[in-house]
Order: C-alpha cells, then structure tokens, then sequence
C-alpha cells in the first residue's frame, strides 16, 4: 500500500514509547496539580470549531483508513497506520460530541442524528482497531452514513 508520507509515520509510530513516557510524566504532574488544588477539574471545552476539528482529526484518518480498505493486502506498517488512524478516528468522536466555537456546532450537537453519528464513527473506529489484532489480509469497514 502506497501512502504520502508512510515512512515518516511509521517511524513516528516507532517513537511511541518516548511519547508514552513524556505522557506519563505529564499526567503524574497533572494528577499531582489537581490533587494540590492548583488545577480546575472541570473538563475543558472544545477551543475549536467542529469544521477546524473534523478536517483535521477526521478527514485525514479517514483517508488512511478508506487507503487500508481499498489494499490487496496490508502489511504490518500499513496495519500499525490503519490503528494509529482508528486511535485518532475514536478519539475525535468524543470530542465531536461537545460544541466548539464554529457558529452552528451548538445546534449540530444538539441534533440526535448528529449523535448518533458521531458513535457509529467511534463504533466503527474501534471496530477497525479490533481487526489489526487478527490481521486479517484485507481491511472490510463497513459504510457509515
């Protein structure tokens, strides 16, 4: 499978445990920050518009993902992208749940079939996720609408 730029991720998703680690260190100082008070516990809002956050967290998953699925076959690169590209996918449902700043996101999040959107997308992210565990020799996502 030939993708823009899939050396650099690959390599990038080799780097992972000194993200991890850097992670980690982060949380334990959050975690101790909140504990000592000097940090509010309220969930931070969405600093962006839903457009800003879908181009950028979603379009290009998406792209990787759609890339997986039409290969004759993967290999253990193009399966390490297609769950960095789910990991993404999943993680920009939750934040595609809350309003942003774009003048419409209110009233898009409100609407339930917007909901029900945004966990088919988590749903099916995840359920990509699952298939690079057995590593199937075809990647078959099912149409969201």
């Amino acid at each position: 499978m030939t993708r823009t730029g899939m050396h650099d991720r690959v390599q990038i998703g080799r780097c992972g445990l000194a993200m991890l680690a850097v992670s980690a260190i982060a949380g334990l100082l959050t975690t101790t920050l909140m504990a000592a008070g000097t940090l509010n516990s309220s969930p931070l809002p969405l600093p962006i518009s839903l457009l800003d956050l879908m181009r950028a967290s979603v379009e290009i998953p998406a792209v990787g993902i759609w890339a997986a699925q039409g290969a004759d076959k993967l290999t253990d690169d193009d399966w390490l992208l297609a769950d960095q590209d789910s990991v993404s996918l999943a993680g920009a449902a939750t934040l595609m749940s809350k309003p942003g700043t774009g003048k419409n996101d209110r009233k898009w999040v409100a609407n339930a079939d917007w909901q029900s959107w945004v966990r088919d997308v988590q749903k099916t992210a995840l359920e990509i996720r699952a298939a690079g565990n057995c590593r199937p020799a075809r990647l078959e996502v099912r149409k969201v609408v």
